[in-house]
């Protein structure tokens, strides 16, 4: 484009919302465009960013006043081993922190290390988040939701044939929770309840717990819903947990799916959780204590 060009804001012809400006994100966005790239874009920044592709070839021909390489760097300020004695700046402190949380070690501190010794830390950290992200992809790519072939079922509570797990954690943060299992996991990562393909007559799943699965987070006993004892997930509240073990006084399939919520009795369990009088064993019910949410290896 042309010598001493500066573009702001945005004309709203580059503007993918109302509200969008030029950012970093700006660069890819652009590219995409330019060269007609057909993905979607990478992420909701890079969806959001505004565009600058319309400066972009204005001239006839390419200028030749750009420079050819980049000036030597300054010296150090401070000499190397000095440097990597002290605290985490600002900027490395964070990317330590999204690296723990990614990772799953929420409650580790890292302001603790020096910025010589994070490096390794953070490979480390990187590495440990890649096999969770592979295990975890795993667990929810195979027919049967697991490597193990896990399946969530609702079963009588004194049949305990292949039974895995039927004792559950329920974390709530503001209106949503997760449910996970307490004893069961890979490496010390629990199982979560997966809403799978979050449909009417899909089934109930359990996979391992991943922080950004959208499929693991549930309204359980909302107040949005008058906490009516249903499981509900976030992708769609319209659908509850139904089981179809008891029907009609007939024992009837043992797996769980998702259904359009009508306050039916196969849609409504009950959290039995730490409590006075009560060890806390963590049981989902239905119906009565005969019937708990569990995790079979098979059918």
């Amino acid at each position: 484009n042309k010598k001493g060009t500066v573009i702001w804001p945005p004309p709203p012809s580059q503007r993918p919302f109302f509200s969008s400006e030029f950012t970093l994100s700006s660069i890819p966005a652009t590219a995409r465009k330019l060269l007609g790239i057909k993905a979607p874009p990478l992420t909701r920044r890079d969806a959001w960013a505004a565009t600058f592709e319309h400066v972009v070839g204005q001239l006839d021909e390419a200028r030749t006043d750009c420079p050819l390489h980049m000036p030597e760097p300054p010296p150090l300020s401070l000499p190397a081993e000095i440097e990597a004695a002290q605290s985490l700046n600002d900027l490395q402190l964070k990317i330590a922190e999204v690296h723990s949380h990614l990772s799953g070690k929420t409650g580790e501190s890292v302001a603790e290390f020096t910025q010589g010794e994070i490096s390794e830390w953070l490979r480390s950290r990187y590495a440990h988040h890649e096999a969770r992200t592979r295990e975890w992809k795993i667990s929810k790519e195979t027919k049967s939701n697991s490597s193990k072939g896990l399946i969530v079922t609702v079963s009588v509570w004194l049949n305990k044939t292949n039974v895995l797990e039927d004792n559950w954690l329920i974390s709530q943060r503001k209106e949503f929770s997760t449910v996970s299992t307490r004893t069961l996991n890979i490496s010390g990562v629990p199982y979560c309840l997966d809403a799978g393909e979050a449909r009417r007559g899909s089934d109930v799943r359990a996979s391992l717990c991943y922080p950004r699965d959208e499929q693991q987070v549930w309204l359980v006993a909302s107040r949005k819903f008058g906490q009516d004892g249903t499981l509900r997930p976030a992708a769609d509240d319209s659908l509850c947990v139904t089981n179809h073990y008891w029907k009609d006084g007939n024992l009837k399939r043992r797996s769980v799916t998702l259904e359009v919520c009508e306050d039916r009795v196969e849609q409504k369990f009950a959290y039995h959780g730490e409590a006075p009088g009560n060890s806390g064993g963590g049981w989902l019910e239905f119906g009565d204590g005969a019937n708990v949410l569990q995790i079979v290896s098979e059918l």
